[in-house]
């Protein structure tokens, strides 16, 4: 005897369209949810070829490599420079590191957003100093000299010239201004061919050690640092002590009060998470540790910043790669972490219905069977009654397309019990309407 044959694939299909009707709902829902694939290439804009900046981004360039995404470093003039590319429709610059104080008004920044601080930047006021003459000891005594305060939109510039109008020097009369900035400035303050020079920058920059080195120059000391603060949001006060700059050569000779600026990265709000994770995890390989003049651990940080810090930073600001990121390449782990957010409404969903599906179907099988026996039980009444031979025939037919229907139907072993069931009982009621069944034999012994 062969074995009764496997369902339909019309019945596999009235089985399993309920599940796959709303899988295909919840990926709908929640498709929208699911970020698109992270670039394989980012850009970042930085400052002159070989600054400080640029040697950020070339560690930076290092950890994005590891994890497989490529980081292209854009030389350029500086913080406005850089803002500029971030802000430019047509641009390809996704992340940037700047100055603070180089941000452009707060209704053009709306679409961007910062990182984290990654260092900070004192303000050293160089000055000439001849032997025997006194010391400056304020801003205000820089009024008629010659001053290099950096070139306009330079990170420098920034910082310097605001402190100068606030001190009226800029006013003052006899007061020549320079823009001049970096190694030029400073072998201009050297030669003598100015007085004073602005520089903003790192405390370990090449040019700013060999100037301090010169016995004839001096660090002023600005003593109303902390009012400073009050007057522009993008500096901090900060204590330079005594060889913080060069401990051999006891650089400088004393405790210096400036201001600094924070240097950040910058990104367009809607750059991808993934990137802005990389970014993070980057920072904290290339800053964690020492640093010049902060205390240890103090970079990179989430405060310091000029901009507001995006939510994706802070997120990920303080979690260590994942088990995933960590066990596999950098892509995949992406993959998955996107997959989750299908898959889990996806179980949520998908698990229960499995489970109820056959419930379901059986109760489907089970209504069109009750369904037939309606039919034949209307059939099997009339033909306990007399009958017109006419109507006899009409209902014998009736029986045999109900059998023809029923003998087509392919269910699971589990419901051929009560399928033959009502293949027999159809059997039995046609017999009975031919004149074959228990009826008949019951009316010709009453005849």
């Amino acid at each position: 005897m062969k074995p009764s044959a496997p369902p339909s694939v019309r019945e596999g299909i009235r089985l399993w369209a309920p599940v796959a009707l709303a899988a295909i709902l919840v990926v709908a829902i929640a498709w929208p949810y699911v970020e698109p694939a992270p670039p394989n290439r980012v850009v970042i804009a930085t400052s002159a070829e070989g600054s400080l900046y640029s040697q950020f981004a070339e560690k930076y360039a290092r950890y994005f490599a590891q994890n497989g995404v490529e980081l292209i470093i854009r030389h350029t003039h500086g913080g406005h420079e850089n803002y500029d590319l971030l802000l430019g429709p047509k641009s390809d610059v996704d992340l940037a590191i700047v100055q603070g104080g180089t941000a452009p008004p707060v209704e053009q920044r709306k679409n961007l957003e910062a990182v984290c601080a990654i260092s900070l930047e004192p303000l050293f006021v160089c000055y000439r100093h001849t032997l025997g003459a006194p010391e400056l000891t304020k801003i205000n005594d820089l009024a008629g000299k010659r001053l290099a305060i950096g070139k306009k939109g330079g990170g420098t510039r920034v910082v310097a010239e605001p402190l100068l109008n606030l001190h009226g020097i800029l006013q003052s009369p006899g007061t020549v201004i320079v823009e001049e900035s970096g190694p030029t400035a400073a072998a201009k303050l050297k030669s003598g061919e100015i007085d004073a020079a602005f520089f903003c920058t790192d405390v370990q920059t090449e040019y700013l050690l060999e100037l301090l080195r010169a016995p004839e120059i001096r660090i002023l000391n600005l003593a109303n640092a902390d009012v400073y603060t009050h007057k522009l949001d993008y500096v901090i006060p900060i204590t330079l002590h005594a060889g913080a700059v060069d401990l051999k050569a006891d650089i400088p000779d004393r405790e210096v009060h400036t201001v600094a600026a924070s240097t950040c990265i910058i990104a367009r709000r809607h750059t991808h998470k993934a990137v802005i994770q990389l970014m993070v995890q980057a920072a904290h390989e290339a800053h964690d540790g020492m640093h010049p003049i902060a205390d240890r651990n103090t970079f990179p940080s989430l405060q310091y910043c000029e901009l507001p810090v995006g939510g994706d930073a802070q997120y990920y600001f303080n979690l260590k790669p994942s088990l995933l990121q960590r066990k596999l390449p950098f892509w995949m782990a992406q993959l998955l972490d996107r997959l989750l957010i299908l898959i889990v409404p996806l179980l949520v969903v998908i698990i229960p219905m499995i489970r109820f599906a056959p419930m379901i179907y059986r109760w489907g099988v089970q209504r069109r069977i009750y369904r037939w026996y309606k039919r034949l039980r209307m059939l099997d009444e009339r033909a306990m009654v007399s009958a017109t031979p006419s109507q006899r025939e009409i209902d014998r037919k009736e029986v045999e397309k109900l059998e023809t229907e029923v003998a087509a139907v392919k269910v699971p072993l589990s419901y051929m019990e009560q399928l033959y069931q009502l293949r027999l009982h159809v059997a039995w009621v046609r017999d009975r309407l031919a004149g074959n069944g228990p009826v008949a034999e019951v009316a010709a012994a009453k005849a």
